[in-house]
């Protein structure tokens, strides 16, 4: 492949994060062990090169095995606008917690593909979050030993 230069990749979408900023200007990620870590729409999720698979001992220097997977969250990243305007464009009835669930819901009819790109981006977010990353960290460390932070 080459040598991989160095990225930002998110493990979620800038798009997303801008529609859950505070008065402030941030958004806000609980971590598992409860910390709360404060960033800005456009950093929030950021992970240096979070997409490449580099195999070599010394990450400075590449090898022929490098691989980014990048590519994979490119559908999904571009499809998140478009799905994130049709959600918000959906009827929504008032608030009723007095009512069943069945009562409670609207049914709506999304096309084949608005229902494949929704399908597309929540994987997306499922596959790269936090919680999956730290399970393949913990499995390659439970076979070859600690990981330093670098080649996390």
């Amino acid at each position: 492949m080459g040598k991989l230069k160095s990225e930002r990749h998110h493990w979620w979408p800038e798009c997303v994060s801008r529609h859950w900023v505070d008065p402030d200007g941030g958004v806000h990620w609980l971590r598992p062990n409860g910390t709360v870590i404060r960033s800005t729409p456009d950093n929030f999720g950021v992970i240096g090169n979070g997409h490449h698979i580099k195999l070599s001992s010394d990450p400075s220097t590449p090898s022929p095995w490098d691989e980014s997977f990048e590519a994979a969250f490119q559908t999904a990243d571009s499809n998140f606008p478009k799905v994130i305007a049709w959600l918000e464009g959906l009827h929504r009835a008032p608030a009723m917690f007095d009512q069943p669930l069945a009562a409670r819901i609207i049914r709506q009819a999304p096309t084949d593909e608005q229902f494949a790109q929704l399908i597309e981006c929540v994987i997306s977010l499922a596959v790269r979050s936090p919680m999956q990353r730290d399970l393949a960290v913990r499995a390659a460390e439970h076979f070859r030993g600690e990981i330093e932070p670098k080649a996390r």
